[in-house]
């Protein structure tokens, strides 16, 4: 193994474990808050930072992975790159101050306007660190990057959020505690990058290929943003807020894989793919490894989730929310034909395809949205079937241009994903076969008691399963010659 790989290997471990903390750290720290604040207090912080999230995805996939896909970079790319965070981060700022006024009227909360003022502000500070996080990404300082997102958050929005809702701030606290989360983030990441360019300057040819390849990805990032909105955008238009409820609450628990380990996963392999973006037999390789450790991380977990959903959604939310069961069975499933595919997005990123990759999530936007159109009236279960279609386009159109680009065929794709489905399904039937167990020998057992046993015996067989598992040495797509013409 040579030393990039190494780095490589390094650097996903580190960030596989931050995205870990980090879960656990902000249910600790959503637990604490909700104790301490109303509901309506998330609900106006929410339409604030949904706007966030969408300047967020036009700003960092654009500006960011555009630095880090380039094969080399000057003075001048980065300081063109710097110029135009700082145009973005100035017209960001004056988007937020101008719309407060004006959207907190619209949604008649008078409490949002102080709120979207703090928001848009910490959403400039952090398009300022887009160079400093994009120059760590490219050279695959990933462990930097990780210690950075884990104190920034544990320093900056738990520490800050926590300590005000308790001396009775209310909304704005939470507002504070995102301010203080992205500027801390900020500052490590110009400290930990160590560069200093302080005079940003234009470069015509460099500002005309960042600007290209950055207005592909940034909208790709808004069709992705789009996509996850679209659920609550037309269930909550046909169905009303209890039945979206419902099925939020499910496809939040399914969604965990993807955008906690998947995008975890795709965020290390992004600038790797880069770095290696001329060489088809490595790139080969590391596409397979990294797909092999996705799916021997997620699957199993989604596995469990489809196989015993009522244990897992009554031990965590209580008997109230039991209908969400099936819904969050369907969704699991279909999360693993997405999994499937999630690694050709980066891809096709990394080797300059981004204009083919949106082409390709143009269609799959449309498709979802007809699909949900027609189902959402036949009631929820339908409306999470509704996905299964436009997923199997994603991953058939996806996976095609791919496997094409590294002149492969399915063959070795799918069978990376073979020791993780085969985990994935000894995983699935211990949950059943405990949750059986318990109901038939304990029926009075509780179900947080069923739920911590199911848990146990599924961790207990996924260890003994990753211990069998060869490494990446032993993997036939490693061998000499193996993925030559």
């Amino acid at each position: 193994m040579n030393p990039r790989e190494r780095k490589t290997g390094s650097g996903m471990a580190w960030t596989i474990a931050r995205a870990l903390l980090q879960l656990f750290l902000s249910v600790g720290v959503g637990v604490a808050l909700a104790r301490l604040l109303p509901p309506r207090d998330f609900g106006v912080v929410a339409i604030a930072t949904g706007f966030a999230v969408l300047a967020e995805a036009l700003a960092m996939a654009g500006l960011g992975s555009a630095l880090i896909q380039k094969r080399r970079i000057r003075r001048a790319t980065v300081e063109t790159t710097w110029l135009l965070s700082l145009l973005l981060a100035t017209l960001f700022l004056a988007l937020f101050f101008a719309a407060a006024p004006i959207l907190s009227l619209w949604f008649d909360a008078p409490e949002l306007k102080p709120i979207l003022t703090i928001i848009g502000t910490a959403q400039a500070v952090m398009t300022l660190g887009i160079v400093p996080r994009a120059l760590l990404r490219r050279h695959l300082h990933l462990k930097r990057l990780a210690l950075i997102d884990l104190l920034s958050y544990a320093l900056g929005y738990a520490a800050v959020s926590v300590t005000l809702a308790w001396h009775g701030w209310g909304a704005v606290s939470l507002a504070w505690g995102f301010f203080a989360w992205w500027l801390l983030a900020t500052l490590l990441c110009w400290h930990a990058s160590r560069i200093r360019v302080w005079r940003p300057r234009w470069s015509v040819q460099e500002g005309t290929v960042i600007v290209q390849y950055g207005l592909t990805l940034s909208a790709k990032g808004f069709l992705v943003y789009l996509g996850g909105a679209l659920d609550s955008l037309i269930l909550g238009w046909l169905l009303g807020p209890a039945p979206l409820g419902l099925y939020q609450r499910a496809a939040q628990l399914a969604s965990i894989p993807l955008q906690r380990l998947g995008a975890t996963v795709g965020h290390v392999m992004f600038p790797a793919f880069s770095l290696i973006q001329q060489n088809r037999v490595k790139l080969a390789c590391a596409l397979l490894d990294a797909q092999k450790t996705l799916a021997l991380v997620c699957y199993p977990i989604l596995a469990a989730l489809a196989a015993v959903p009522e244990v897992v959604i009554v031990a965590l939310y209580g008997d109230a929310w039991r209908d969400a069961a099936p819904i969050l069975r369907i969704l699991a499933l279909i999360a693993m034909l997405d999994l499937t595919h999630h690694l050709a997005g980066p891809l096709l990123e990394a080797c300059g395809r981004a204009k083919k990759e949106l082409r390709l999530q143009s269609g799959y936007l449309g498709l979802l949205a007809v699909s949900l159109l027609v189902a959402a009236p036949l009631g929820l279960r339908a409306a999470a079937w509704a996905h299964l279609i436009p997923s199997l386009y994603l991953l058939a159109t996806m996976g095609t241009v791919a496997l094409g680009l590294l002149r492969l065929d399915w063959r070795p794709w799918l069978g990376a994903n073979r020791a993780g489905l085969a985990l994935a399904a000894a995983t699935a039937l211990t949950a059943l076969l405990l949750s059986f167990a318990v109901r038939t020998a304990l029926p009075s057992a509780s179900p947080i008691t069923e739920f911590l046993i199911v848990v146990l015996g599924c961790a207990s067989v996924y260890g003994v399963g990753l211990w069998r598992i060869p490494g990446p040495h032993q993997r036939w797509w490693r061998k000499e010659g193996a993925l030559n013409d």
